[in-house]
């Protein structure tokens, strides 16, 4: 058999029925489906597409694992043109404009650098785009940093741009900048300029020769997975503080794009080599044990309008200010973030709440006067849950439950960088008692065993 490779499709010579089942996924739950009931749809996602037996790139590894246990003699002919790098990496540590590496920061480029493909995944506050900065800067080709918020689009533009010491594109929030040999653009722009001018659209990815994909674990989506694979740079990075999702389809989408791991580096490994800050999470017991049919009427109940919940959260947040503490507190629903701003009105403490109907500016402002030492609470939606940097924080209270393991990492992190007054990040979270509800809190709680933060 002859492996064809292509920096984002490769191809077989040959078929056989079991190396197509072998890169065949099924759906969870694909019998809830309808077009599985009307037999339109066999519940699963084919990655060998017949008869052009194409299959993404990222799962060469699959194929050749697959081959390797069948005793199929192989031969891989790799079709691409790599490009070299614009400058010498022997010494990595003063590639960038204003910065020195640190030394795990320097292994993630080598990793990338010899692997050319992959995900890295580093823990918030690890510095993943001063990595992808380095990378940039080495490789010297033109560029695509891929994000999913307007709050991380100016992030990580502005970031780039300082590290880089050069002009860096943006491609959303009304800017169309086509032209930047280095580009930060939202997901969701891209993929409205793909609908509205498929064409030039193809014709504009197909310009990078280096993709980069910031929080990858959401590739598993159909506009991540698409514009991965529309993309045909050579050199392909994600980068996440968690890759990998528990269902075998998410991660199979996203090891498509990508390939596998490359690097990996936890916040407990970075904690105890004193570059982030130590965390102690304190897990508040909540009593209430409300019953209801479905898990959006207890969490109205049970989290919302919780009185007893709200109110252990505005004792929470009047005592650590109190102590003079910077306070963010992350909620899920815009009503329940009213509802304590209004707690924390009656307490006489000064609280901001910002949601996505705030415009980024006035985000952006928020935050930095929030960084600037001015005194206030800041209540958040789940905007802050992926990527946006606060490391002021040194107090986070979780009031918006919920089960997901990547989420209740990425909430944390986002006041775990070393404080500048050498302070440590508390987090208050809650151990609820009703239904649906007490589940969610023992996964979260399985979360901070496992990262040995209990």
């Amino acid at each position: 058999m002859k492996i064809f490779i292509g920096n984002c499709y490769s191809r077989l010579d040959s078929y056989t029925p079991e190396l197509e089942e072998a890169l065949t996924v099924a759906h969870e739950n694909y019998f809830f489906s309808q077009k599985y009931r009307s037999g339109m749809w066999d519940g699963k996602t084919h990655f060998l597409k017949i008869p052009s037996l194409r299959f993404p790139s990222g799962l060469l590894h699959m194929v050749t694992q697959f081959c390797d246990a069948c005793g199929t003699d192989y031969q891989i002919i790799d079709e691409r043109d790599r490009p070299d790098y614009n400058i010498d990496c022997d010494d990595l540590s003063h590639v960038l404009t204003d910065i020195t590496l640190r030394p795990y920061q320097e292994e993630a480029v080598i990793s990338a650098l010899a692997a050319e493909r992959g995900c890295l995944e580093m823990a918030t506050g690890s510095g993943k785009t001063e990595v992808a900065a380095t990378i940039i800067k080495i490789i010297g080709r033109r560029t695509l940093f891929l994000v999913h918020t307007k709050d991380l689009l100016r992030q990580a533009q502005g970031r780039l741009e300082q590290r880089l010491g050069v002009p860096v594109g943006m491609y959303g929030e009304g800017i169309h900048d086509t032209e930047a040999d280095v580009c930060v653009a939202t997901v969701q722009s891209v993929d409205s300029f793909l609908q509205r001018e498929e064409k030039a659209c193809k014709s504009w990815l197909a310009s990078f020769e280096v993709l980069f994909l910031d929080e990858c674990h959401h590739t598993s989506a159909r506009s991540w997975h698409r514009i991965g694979l529309l993309t045909p740079a050579y050199y392909r990075f994600g980068l996440s503080g968690t890759v990998l999702r528990k269902d075998n389809l998410s991660n199979v989408k996203m090891l498509s794009v990508f390939g596998g791991t490359i690097y990996k580096l936890s916040s407990h490994d970075l904690i105890g080599a004193g570059y982030l800050s130590e965390i102690t999470v304190k897990l508040i017991n909540n009593p209430e044990r409300i019953v209801g049919s479905s898990w959006q009427t207890v969490y109205a109940s049970g989290v919302v309008n919780s009185e007893i919940r709200n109110g252990k959260i505005a004792e929470i947040v009047q005592d650590e200010f109190n102590h003079d503490k910077r306070i963010l507190v992350l909620i899920r629903q815009i009503e329940h973030g009213k509802i304590l701003l209004d707690k924390m009105d009656e307490l006489g403490l000064p609280a901001v709440f910002l949601s996505g109907s705030d415009s980024s500016g006035d985000r952006a402002e928020t935050i930095k006067k929030f960084m600037d030492d001015e005194r206030f609470i800041l209540i958040s939606s789940t905007i802050f849950d992926e990527g946006v940097d606060i490391p002021a924080v040194n107090v986070i209270v979780v009031a918006s439950g919920g089960k997901s393991e990547i989420k209740a990492i990425q909430r944390i992190g986002r006041g775990l960088r070393k404080k500048a007054d050498q302070t440590n990040l508390t987090v208050y979270d809650f151990m609820d008692n009703s239904k649906f509800l007490k589940e969610h809190s023992a996964k979260r709680k399985s979360v901070y065993r496992k990262e040995k933060f209990i």
